[in-house]
């Protein structure tokens, strides 16, 4: 599943996207960009997704279906969420009505929140904390985990390199830890955007059959 927030998707044709994924097997949902931001791409493999429906709103791309060897639906929201602190707050409320019109579904919300979670988050740019705490609660009230992220501190960079954020992100339901037990987020080197990408993935670690463990001093109590 690839997902692609802040590029210039106007009626795109599907020779363009097979530049982005590298191969011809794939299907894709998108939203046009305004001028030339806001457009909004989710590109996944036919061989591991399956497609049941679409939605889309002012600032996210949802798509949701079977995922291969999974018996739960699973959805993916694609967000590119606006500066504009009134809009983001709409977003949010569209996100979490979503979320919970589908309760059982395996949700993963990820992209570009244009807002962070706390101070320690931006470098050189002001700190909102009623952005944030607008951001804390749409997380808090849509039931969902933040992954812990590695690789870099932040995401987004300025291109003098003084203004430092963490803007993107991976949010998932608390149910998709049943599923994928190991998820973690690496945030990758930045290419041509000042964005960096960030990858989701998941670790299924088989530790082998648990050890039979016993205790002598058991014996010694009577009750045993």
């Amino acid at each position: 599943m690839l997902g692609i927030q802040e590029t210039m998707v106007s009626s795109i044709d599907s020779w363009v996207i097979k530049s982005f994924w590298g191969r011809n097997e794939l299907e894709f949902e998108a939203i046009d960009a305004v001028g030339k931001s806001r457009g909004i791409l989710t590109i996944w493999d036919p061989s591991l997704f399956s497609k049941s429906a679409s939605y889309s709103g002012e600032g996210f791309l949802a798509i949701w279906g079977k995922w291969s060897d999974v018996e739960k639906c699973c959805g993916f929201i694609n967000v590119y969420a606006p500066q504009d602190l009134s809009a983001k707050k709409r977003l949010w409320s569209n996100i979490i009505q979503l979320l919970q019109s589908n309760p059982v579904v395996i949700w993963v919300v990820f992209g570009d929140f244009n807002e962070v979670r706390t101070e320690s988050e931006r470098k050189g740019t002001e700190f909102s904390f009623s952005g944030a705490m607008a951001f804390n609660n749409f997380i808090h009230n849509g039931d969902l985990v933040d992954i812990k992220s590695g690789g870099r501190r932040f995401s987004r960079y300025s291109k003098d390199g003084s203004k430092l954020s963490k803007l993107d992100r991976f949010l998932v339901s608390s149910n998709l830890l049943t599923v994928w037990p190991n998820p973690n987020v690496t945030i990758l080197p930045r290419g041509f955007s000042d964005h960096c990408p960030i990858l989701f993935n998941s670790d299924i670690v088989d530790f082998g059959p648990s050890y039979f463990k016993f205790f002598n001093a058991w014996l010694e109590d009577k009750s045993f």
